[in-house]
């Protein structure tokens, strides 16, 4: 009798009670003791790569998983803002940006904005996606190792170690995968690790760390905001004009300048043909500011205030006269949908008529009658210039100036935090924004590498001690020889 089963009896003398008790953990840790003792070393690596296969397909599925939800932040939009609390004047959009210390952001929007260009944040996706791979094929690895192994794990010991003259050639091509299968695991293991450090080394030197709502720009209520540009562009590329190509430009500084950046057009109209036919104005003035905005409870009773009484608040834009006449082409017409925002008055009068025949019309071929209505009367819409075609001629009255022209002052930015862009000012951050949580693309990022980066670390102290502790069947023994090649040793160290 052992000395383990002597104490067992012992115990079961002098504690019955408790070893009735306990009787059933006690037998399956003996079992799993007296099991491990017996278990044959090729069967022990088959636990082994188990292990590591498990750990290393839970690892490729968060990299996937991650790389899409990172790419998704570039391509997709909520059509409508989807908040409660949407402010309905300038003056309470600008309290509330200052307040905030950040761009009013939609609550319907699924994910976030960078402060990256585009290259950037496919950087940052890029190396998930390569450690996806590289995990991939450690898996595969990992499931050939344990299939190999598990052919000698029910040989007797005798055929094993003394009949090798006899095995057949699919045995011998399983026996070369147990004893050269390791050095490619070893080798993955690696490469996984340089993937990881590489991810570590973009966030520490602040790759799309930065949340764009909270660019300077954007607190500061400005047109330059880059975050109300990115969301207009997206809108306009996704259900206005779709186009997937342009739409990644929406992630660059060149690709979303020529939109506005006052506020989210989401927040001006939930209308589909207003919003893209303000949008499409919008992006036809490139160098035009302040194409639209939020007019004050002040404007009420004037010329400006064109919307019914069914909306809590009223906005401006240049672009009425083409929504009222259906010239817009991304929107569509209008005619069925304007009656829920303007008034009855504004859409059928007789000015509107003039405006829309002035759109038709050549303005040389006008008559002296309407272009003396068109002197006479006070509502600033029939204003246009008929010069163009594409000019939308619509003026929403001197009133609305001072309502939503918050650009006469130019705003001035600079870089104040270390890790943000020095060059590219839509991406410049106060100093109280230096030590933001981080954009959700950084949040992501480094969840991933605290994940893959714990996996790795457990995995190679794991293997390690497995390598040492495990004396392997002589047919996967793999020596270390006097004059073996530098490689090899360093991958003896450093991967399991």
């Amino acid at each position: 009798m052992s000395e383990v089963d002597g104490r067992r009896n012992r115990a079961r003398r002098v504690c019955s009670s408790l070893h009735k008790l306990l009787s059933c953990v006690d037998n399956l840790w003996h079992k799993l003791r007296v099991s491990c003792k017996r278990r044959r070393n090729s069967q022990k690596s088959v636990l082994f790569y188990t292990a590591q296969g498990i750990g290393s397909l839970f690892v490729m599925i968060a990299a996937i998983v991650l790389y899409q939800i990172i790419l998704a932040t570039a391509t997709t939009l909520s059509e409508t803002c989807g908040s409660d609390s949407i402010p309905t004047n300038d003056t309470d959009l600008k309290a509330q940006t200052t307040a905030d210390q950040s761009s009013f952001q939609c609550s319907g929007d699924a994910f976030g904005l960078s402060a990256c260009e585009y290259g950037d944040l496919l950087n940052v996706a890029n190396m998930m996606y390569a450690n996806f791979y590289v995990n991939g094929m450690q898996f595969l690895v990992c499931m050939l190792l344990i299939y190999s192994l598990g052919k000698f794990t029910h040989l007797p010991a005798e055929k094993l170690q003394f009949d090798k003259k006899n095995a057949s050639r699919l045995m011998m091509l399983f026996g070369g995968i147990c004893k050269q299968g390791p050095w490619l695991f070893r080798l993955l293991h690696f490469l996984q690790g340089i993937r990881i450090f590489g991810s570590w080394l973009m966030m520490v030197l602040g790759y799309c760390r930065g949340n764009l709502a909270y660019s300077s720009y954007c607190i500061a209520y400005s047109e330059n905001c880059a975050y109300n540009k990115a969301r207009n562009c997206q809108y306009y590329y996704v259900y206005c004009q779709p186009d997937a190509t342009l739409l990644l430009g929406c992630y660059t500084e060149a690709g979303r300048a020529a939109f506005s950046g006052r506020m989210d057009i989401r927040v001006l109209s939930g209308v589909h043909c207003v919003a893209c036919g303000i949008l499409e104005a919008d992006f036809a003035n490139t160098m035009g500011t302040d194409e639209f905005y939020l007019l004050d409870d002040s404007s009420k009773g004037t010329n400006a205030w064109v919307c019914n009484e069914q909306l809590q608040g009223c906005f401006h834009t240049t672009a009425w006269s083409s929504i009222k006449c259906g010239t817009s082409t991304s929107g569509g017409t209008c005619e069925a949908s304007l009656g829920g925002v303007v008034t009855a008055d504004y859409l059928s009068g007789t000015l509107a008529e003039i405006v829309c025949a002035r759109r038709r019309l050549d303005f040389q071929m006008l008559d002296a009658d309407i272009r003396r209505l068109n002197e006479s009367t006070d509502d600033g819409d029939a204003a246009a210039d008929g010069d163009d075609a594409g000019d939308d001629g619509d003026d929403a009255g001197d009133d609305a100036g001072d309502d939503g022209d918050a650009s006469a002052e130019e705003t001035t930015v600079s870089q104040q935090c270390s890790w943000g862009n020095p060059t590219i000012a839509d991406y410049f951050y106060d100093i109280s924004q230096c030590s933001q949580s981080g954009s959700l693309v950084y949040r992501l990022s480094m969840l991933y590498v605290y994940f893959a980066g714990c996996s790795f670390a457990v995995s190679t102290i794991f293997g390690q001690i497995v390598r040492l502790l495990l004396n392997p069947e002589p047919w996967f023994f793999n020596p270390q020889s006097a004059d073996e090649n530098f490689i090899f040793k360093f991958l003896r160290l450093v991967a399991p």
